[in-house]
């Protein structure tokens, strides 16, 4: 599903949403405790339909949340992200 811009952030807490419960399908799947081992099990590639689907500031509370859950890799596919924000997110897991 194509990462799509709403009002108010509701688009990053969906994501936010849908990556808990794919932490959760692979701590049960590769049997880790608590779940902590598999947020770095876990790669977030956003699909853009436009460059302008993923502004500055989104960039910069994705890579947060990678860095935060130490997640194994962010990237994004689709539309290429402008310059700026390609930069947030290629210094995201450094």
């Amino acid at each position: 599903m194509p990462f799509r811009p709403l009002p108010d952030g509701a688009h990053l807490r969906a994501l936010a949403a849908s990556i808990r419960l794919a932490q959760a399908q692979i701590a049960t799947a590769f049997g880790l405790p608590a779940g902590e081992d598999a947020w770095r099990r876990i790669g977030l590639t956003p699909v853009l339909r436009e460059t302008a689907d993923l502004g500055l500031m989104d960039a910069r509370k994705l890579a947060g949340y990678a860095r935060r859950r130490d997640l194994a890799w962010l990237s994004v596919r689709g539309a290429r992200p402008a310059l700026d924000v390609a930069k947030v997110l290629v210094h995201a897991l450094r």
